[in-house]
This record gives C-alpha cells, sequence and structure tokens, in this order.
C-alpha cells in the first residue's frame, strides 16, 4: 500500500511538472506573438544608388545589389 501511495505521488508529481511546462511554453508563445518589433528609423539603413554591384557571399553565392 504504501509502495501505490509512493509511485501515485511521483506520478501526480511528475504531472504537475508536466502542465506547469506546457502553461509555460503558452505563456511565451503568446508574448512573443504580441511583441511588436518596430521598424528602424527612416534614413538610417544602407542607401541604393543608381549602380549594380556584384559581391561573393561567404557560402559562395553571387548577390547583385544596388546598395553598396
Amino acid at each position: 500500500m504504501q509502495q501505490w501511495a509512493i509511485q501515485s505521488a511521483a506520478e501526480a508529481s511528475a504531472q504537475a511538472m508536466i502542465e506547469a511546462n506546457k502553461r509555460a511554453a503558452d505563456e511565451a508563445a503568446y508574448i512573443r506573438a504580441i511583441t511588436v518589433i518596430p521598424p528602424p528609423p527612416a534614413g538610417l539603413g544602407p542607401i541604393p544608388d543608381e549602380k549594380i554591384y556584384k559581391r561573393l557571399a561567404p557560402n559562395g553565392i553571387v548577390i547583385y545589389s544596388n546598395v553598396q
């Protein structure tokens, strides 16, 4: 009988831990979903011009861009 009580308490504890982890994950996902990430202020990004530039990425891909 005592063994059954110990096992039952351990299973209940494990189930409570699973439920708490699910709740924490749901809350974190909700916070990420409602967090607004504003765009950078105008004028602080790269400035495009009339020319086309050719660059080679570290993985070997050739990139054509109008931003120097």
